[in-house]
């Protein structure tokens, strides 16, 4: 046994969670101990392996034979809420917070699950209780270079997580690139330190720029290198997602502290100089706003690939496709797709998820959308050029509700695609229709009615298609090192205003 558990771990440090979870599916098969140990890792090489559906009943299993253990119930919770199961999701992170109230890292998750399902004010009153109940008693400020010299270079440093493949590191990129080297010493903390893949070396090819990784320092220790180093300006990158660090900004290291990119929805934290922001309402936020143009702008994917023909001119219907992921296809987002398709009974619908070829996920997800199963196809989701192509077999997007997507939407209109959308009533879910009045396209802020309104109109979608990407790039939205020096022109002013503030 000893040895095959071995086999098994290998096989998932090696990316091949196939081949890891037949061994533990083996050894469950027979009742090898611990069960409860052998159940959680199937369920990890079980999603990773693309069976998002088998991972969720060895989740639930795992449930029944470790439900002291807060940790089963936070990786079934993962499932639940990766596979759109809002409630569910909930439901279990409730219990595991009944075994272990004061772990910060559960409330963190009910938080990001939460801020999908109440509304905007609601969960900032959530997020604000549970930061009360966890912050600490900052230190007080105390800058280790004087005052704020404008001669110098300013120290501005990055916390995050994703300094690798992820959907930040578009975003990532674009800041580390375009930063100006004469101005501004540029400093990266890493709060994961994962193995170097293709996105970190990029990142990591930019000249000048500094890496520490703080994995292994709690947050004080981690504040203390901060002000060792002198920043002057400390951005998280993360919010309540994966692998962020708040409490290191808990500390107050920095003269001027952000979030915004990232995270959309508020922190509830009381430790940020600004949120760095473009279409929120203050209401709905308790870090301050400071307003850009764009609060965020992610390099496109595989600009290298043309812009293809509309499938409709050849297809004599229109294509929908649906890109967004499997977390954000809930039921109301499926109810208004279905809508769509019972209006336009010849239109398809594309549905792109990870876990799409395997057999039971598609019968699952294809009798989610009954009566107009007919109508879905589903693909595998694959990343970059695999990704891309899709765009070559749809006319149009159809965007989710409450929660959108910032690069999804880039990626569509880079690649010629208007989308249908609804107009938002929070941030998550304002990219689509926003972008795309910036860029002409005149959303009327009703999914149903933006779907009947490009499938009758096929001539003006062509002309849509094929010049939309000069539109993109000719926008500031397509110009990610004019996003850069509006934030470095922040940085100025804050730290001015933090210089004035303390003089004062």
């Amino acid at each position: 046994m000893d040895d095959l558990l071995k086999q098994a771990q290998d096989y998932a440090l090696d990316n091949q969670p196939g081949k890891a979870a037949a061994i533990y599916e083996e050894l469950i098969s027979e009742a090898a101990e611990p069960l409860g140990l052998l159940l959680h890792n199937l369920t990890a090489c079980l999603f990773k392996a693309r069976r998002p559906l088998a991972a969720l009943r060895a989740a639930q299993a795992c449930t029944q034979f470790a439900p002291h253990l807060a940790r089963t119930w936070l990786s079934l919770s993962h499932i639940e809420s990766r596979l759109g199961m809002r409630d569910a999701a909930l439901a279990s992170i409730y219990r595991a917070l009944e075994l272990e109230p004061a772990n910060q890292s559960l409330h963190d998750t009910r938080l990001w699950n939460l801020s999908q399902k109440l509304d905007p004010i609601a969960y900032r009153k959530e997020a604000e209780a549970v930061y009360a109940s966890f912050a600490p008693t900052p230190r007080p400020y105390r800058h280790n270079r004087g005052s704020y010299p404008l001669e110098s270079k300013i120290r501005v440093g990055y916390v995050s997580g994703d300094f690798r493949i992820h959907v930040m590191d578009r975003f990532i990129q674009a800041l580390l690139e375009h930063h100006d080297k004469e101005a501004f010493e540029v400093h990266c903390f890493d709060t994961l330190e994962a193995a170097s893949d293709e996105s970190r070396q990029r990142m990591e090819s930019v000249a000048e720029v500094r890496w520490h990784g703080i994995k292994d320092l709690d947050n004080a220790a981690a504040a203390d290198l901060v002000r060792s180093l002198g920043i002057d300006v400390l951005v998280d990158l993360s919010g309540l997602s994966a692998h962020h660090r708040l409490g290191l900004f808990r500390f107050r290291p920095a003269a001027v502290q952000l979030t915004g990119i990232g995270f959309m929805p508020t922190t509830g934290a009381d430790c940020f100089t600004y949120r760095i922001a473009d279409y929120e309402l203050q209401s709905q936020y308790t870090e301050p706003l400071w307003r850009l143009p764009r609060a965020a702008v992610p390099l496109p994917l595989h600009p290298e690939l043309p812009v293809g023909p509309l499938p409709a001119a050849s297809n004599g219907y229109v294509t929908f496709g649906y890109v967004n992921g499997f977390h954000k296809l809930d039921p109301s987002s499926i109810r208004s797709f279905v809508e769509v398709l019972e209006q336009l009974p010849t239109s398809k619908l594309v549905v792109m998820l990870p876990g799409a070829s395997d057999g039971e996920t598609a019968a699952a997800i294809l009798r989610r959308f009954d009566p107009v199963q007919n109508q879905v196809i589903l693909t595998e989701s694959n990343g970059g050029a695999g990704f891309c192509k899709i765009f070559e077999s749809i006319d149009v997007a159809l965007d989710p509700a409450p929660q959108g997507g910032m690069t999804t939407t880039v990626d569509c209109l880079f690649h010629g695609v208007p989308i249908a959308t609804n107009f938002p009533n929070r941030r998550t879910a304002a990219d689509a229709y926003f972008l795309q009045r910036e860029f002409g396209l005149h959303p009327s802020g009703d999914l149903l009615s933006d779907a009947c309104f490009w499938a009758e109109r096929l001539d003006q979608l062509a002309s849509i298609r094929s010049s939309l990407r000069d539109r993109y790039l000719d926008h500031h939205v397509g110009n990610p090192g004019g996003w850069v020096a509006s934030l470095e022109s922040a940085y100025h002013t804050m730290l001015k205003e933090q210089q004035i503030a303390v003089a004062a």
